[in-house]
């Protein structure tokens, strides 16, 4: 905590460079003890973001199956079917734009993608 109260003595007078200069110290906070954490447990380091993004939460979010995990660090564009219980790993790709459906299904380290007529649903 105090260095938080030392961050905010040092900026002086201005209130936007107080509040970024806390900010930025929670952020590199949290960034070196999720660091640590996962590294430990895991022996990894990511990105930033996939270690305050729940990847669970995402891919609920994204409609795909119960179980699924996806970066995110992962980028979805366009119409992309996941199934349950499947592995989305960082920095990937799923491009289910245009005129084709990307269908993910689980434990397959390859996809296939389905042919769509332009316009149509699943």
């Amino acid at each position: 905590m105090n260095g938080i109260f030392n961050a905010v003595k040092s900026v002086g007078k201005s209130k936007k460079r107080c509040l970024d200069k806390i900010a930025m110290f929670i952020l590199e906070s949290l960034y070196k003890n999720r660091q640590l954490i996962v590294s430990s447990d895991f022996n990894r380091t990511l990105p930033f973001c996939d270690y305050v993004v729940d990847r669970w939460e995402k891919a609920r979010l994204l409609g795909f199956g119960e179980g699924t995990s996806i970066y995110d660090s992962s980028l979805v564009f366009g119409d992309v079917a996941v199934g349950c219980n499947t592995w989305i790993g960082p920095f990937t790709i799923l491009d289910g734009g245009g005129f084709l459906l990307a269908q993910i299904v689980p434990y397959r380290q390859v996809f296939r993608y389905i042919p769509m007529i332009h316009g149509s649903g699943r």
